[in-house]
């Protein structure tokens, strides 16, 4: 559980730091970034499809 917390802390920021980069690169402004549904480790997740790779946004966990 812990571990689960710890990776999303991870994965927000780097999902900050990539942003924070992309929106001050020049051309940001037309970015063909694209947002969707996937999974990683089997686990849903919103994931953004970048010129690098594809990157996970939010990994969502049920806490029920």
């Amino acid at each position: 559980m812990k571990y689960q917390l710890f990776r999303q802390i991870l994965t927000g920021l780097f999902a900050l730091t990539l942003g924070t980069t992309a929106a001050t690169e020049p051309g940001a402004a037309q970015s063909n970034n694209k947002f969707f549904c996937g999974s990683r480790d089997g686990v849903p997740a919103t994931i953004a499809r970048t010129s690098k790779g594809n990157v996970p946004i939010i990994i969502w966990v049920d806490r029920g």
